[in-house]
């Protein structure tokens, strides 16, 4: 469940975006919580509380009084669509926090992006083959659009559901 999301600024150097309680495992600069506080048993709930993110993205403001460096994100109004990508005020999103991670990560400027721990292999979809089967595709769909756009998306592990047809670091 843990994901991370490593980018290469043009300006900054490498710039991490993790998702939900990534904290347990490795700091990053930004944590992105797409889910609203509710869905988190108390462990996991608790280590996001107490991140230290320099920024915390999330579409939900329950979280605005819970965290320091909140920053609301408005998704789009259809899960896979990439017609906003470019869009200042709206995030494209899919149903994980791994694609609206990665999203930002292009907001930021990214021209490189590598997914780590975004593997789909021990996900909650996992039972849902349907749901699962949207979650790649709208990530196939993302990477094509980024390599008509000259941005990199890479995949760190090759075990990943996502190697598939995403490239391997």
């Amino acid at each position: 469940e843990f994901r991370r999301v490593l980018f290469r600024s043009r300006d900054s150097g490498n710039i991490t975006i993790g998702v939900n309680d990534i904290f347990k495992i490795h700091p990053v600069n930004n944590l992105v919580v797409v889910d609203t506080p509710s869905v988190f048993n108390a462990t996991r709930l608790h280590t996001i509380i107490n991140s230290t993110p320099n920024k915390f993205y999330s579409c939900s403001n329950d979280w605005r009084k819970m965290v320091s460096n909140f920053q609301h994100i408005k998704l789009d109004k259809f899960p896979g669509c990439l017609d906003g990508l470019d869009d200042r005020e709206l995030v494209c999103y899919s149903n994980n926090s791994a694609f609206v991670a990665t999203v930002i990560a292009y907001k930021m400027k990214a021209k490189r992006i590598v997914l780590y721990g975004v593997d789909f292999t021990a996900h909650h979809f996992l039972s849902q083959k349907e749901i699962l089967q949207t979650q790649l595709k709208h990530f196939s769909n993302l990477h094509s659009k980024f390599k008509e756009m000259g941005v990199e998306l890479y995949v760190a592990d090759k075990r990943s559901e996502l190697s598939k047809f995403i490239p391997v670091v």
